[in-house]
């Protein structure tokens, strides 16, 4: 009885047993299986991510090798990576054996710590770019390194510094004074030119009003230039009175222009400054020159007569006016050889033409008054030549070389 009982109870335990072994394996596949799933899932994921991804293993013997790489890192690089896993990063990756990288993924893998840099640049025969890159670890000896590509914004940056670094260079080496003002009016650039024209320095002179470099008598005319800036216009080689720091006046040609921002917005005023002190000078003395010179002209007792390169007369005195019984207006514009008796033409047109190569002349001719008087003359001449060397016309003096003579 007793172990017929046993044999009862031993039997629904082995069911039971085997009930439970089954619901086990169950349990355990559908876990298996839900696991699976979830890795396929964030295996689409990543994939899916805009994001290129390594994990790197360390392994025993210090390489570090390519263990996995996502599909988005094949898209990026243009490459495919399958025939790349199992390899050292030196040989899956050659130039970066020359580079901190390794050894900075090395120490993520030993100590944990993540590293992260916004540029590093790879190029081989395969592929190429400029690439920002996070490593961190995912398990003990085990890297994940995200990148994206950053070629298109280093390629930017780039070209802004490289443009900055002109324009920085030619506001520094600039002689002309390159100034600009914020929207609060205070100067945000002066370049050494400033410096040298109005004897303030950079430091002196920035975060200060643009008026303390303005005369009194020019400050209005500030303001209206400011505004029209502010407005997005400018103005160009309007002559203005600046201030030295020395307290003196100096003439300024000011051209202006906007700044914008990014936004397109206006942020400030940019001006451009010519001392005009030494071209002041210059004409004052051109003036006083041109002044003594035609004083001494219209003493002179000789006949004095300009022409330009085709030969028509543009300056006479009076007394070649009053030798040949003209007005001086009257014979300007005429040719030279409307004066010259007609026997004599073709010796003054000689002497014209070698004026022309630099030579001096002096001949004796007859000239032909208004009246039809003539007149034995002799005539001095050379040519006049510009700061090239082009020839501009001759330049002489007549003497009256005896008695006039009737028609």
């Amino acid at each position: 009885m007793e172990s017929g009982v046993w044999s009862v109870l031993a039997a629904g335990l082995a069911v039971l047993v085997v009930c439970t072994a089954v619901r086990n394996v169950a349990r355990r596949r559908r876990a298996d299986a839900a696991l699976r799933e979830t890795e396929q899932r964030y295996a689409q994921i990543l994939d899916a991510l805009p994001l290129g991804m390594y994990i790197y293993r360390l392994e025993a013997d210090d390489r570090l090798v390519l263990a996995w790489a996502n599909a988005a890192a094949d898209r990026i690089l243009g490459l495919e990576h399958q025939d790349l896993i199992g390899k050292p990063i030196e040989e899956a990756f050659p130039p970066l054996a020359a580079t901190e990288v390794p050894d900075r993924y090395r120490q993520i893998a030993r100590t944990g710590k993540s590293w992260s840099t916004d540029r590093v640049e790879y190029r081989d025969e395969r592929c190429g770019g400029i690439f920002e890159v996070h490593a961190f670890p995912v398990r003990p000896g085990e890297v994940a390194v995200v990148f994206s590509d950053a070629t298109h914004r280093w390629r930017l940056h780039d070209a802004l510094q490289e443009s900055y670094f002109l324009c920085d260079a030619v506001i520094q080496s600039s002689p002309a004074a390159i100034n600009a003002i914020d929207r609060d009016r205070r100067l945000i650039l002066w370049n050494p030119a400033c410096e040298r024209i109005f004897g303030w320095s950079a430091d002196e002179a920035l975060g200060k009003p643009l008026e303390q470099i303005l005369a009194e008598s020019a400050r209005e005319h500030s303001r209206r230039i400011e505004e029209l800036g502010f407005a997005g216009q400018g103005v160009r080689d309007l002559e203005v009175w600046g201030r030295r720091k020395d307290g003196g006046c100096l003439p300024l040609s000011l051209s202006s222009a906007p700044l914008y921002n990014a936004a397109g917005e206006v942020i400030g005023v940019m001006a451009l400054m010519l001392d005009l002190s030494e071209r002041r000078a210059a004409e004052r003395a051109v003036r006083a020159s041109e002044a003594r010179w035609r004083r001494l002209v219209e003493i002179a007792q000789e006949g004095v007569w300009m022409a330009d390169a085709e030969g028509a007369v543009t300056f006479v005195n009076d007394e070649l006016a009053s030798l040949l019984g003209y007005a001086p207006q009257e014979a300007l514009g005429k040719h030279f050889l409307e004066f010259v008796a007609p026997e004599c033409r073709d010796c003054a047109a000689r002497a014209f033409e070698e004026s022309k190569l630099g030579d001096r002349s002096r001949i004796e001719l007859t000239l032909t008054c208004k009246d039809g008087r003539r007149v034995p003359a002799i005539v001095a001449g050379c040519g006049d030549f510009d700061e090239e060397g082009r020839f501009r016309g001759a330049v002489g003096m007549i003497a009256s070389a005896g008695a006039q003579r009737g028609p």
